[in-house]
């Protein structure tokens, strides 16, 4: 079973998000995770295939996660996701190890499209 990892504070923006990953992709096992800390004891269990990761998290950065998921579980694939669209985060992002940079602000489409090639 593939299994997906949402890490985003925003509880509203994340159901939502939740919801369309669901439906695009039924069989796939989702994981939510509203802080830092809670993104590394959902990593800890293992076996996540994908992580979609805020950069601006209460506790611990997302491009700081980024890195050291990138270091710590190599096989794991992170989106950054994101609500600054700014080159400077993009390129921040890709030196953390983020296999893809999305704008909130883009269509759905965009990421599923991203994740559909990770699966």
């Amino acid at each position: 079973m593939y299994r997906i990892l949402l890490v985003e504070d925003d509880t509203e923006f994340r159901a939502s998000l939740v919801q369309v990953l669901r439906t695009a992709y039924p069989d796939a096992a989702i994981m939510e995770a509203g802080t830092g800390r809670e993104a590394l004891a959902a990593m800890a269990v293992g076996g996540t295939d994908l992580v979609l990761m805020d950069i601006g998290l209460p506790d611990i950065g997302g491009l700081q996660l980024t890195r050291e998921i990138h270091a710590n579980h190599p096989g794991t694939r992170v989106i950054v996701l994101t609500g600054h669209n700014l080159p400077e985060y993009r390129q921040a992002a890709e030196e953390a190890g983020a296999s893809a940079y999305v704008w909130k602000g883009e269509s759905s489409t965009v990421l599923l499209e991203l994740v559909q090639a990770s699966v």
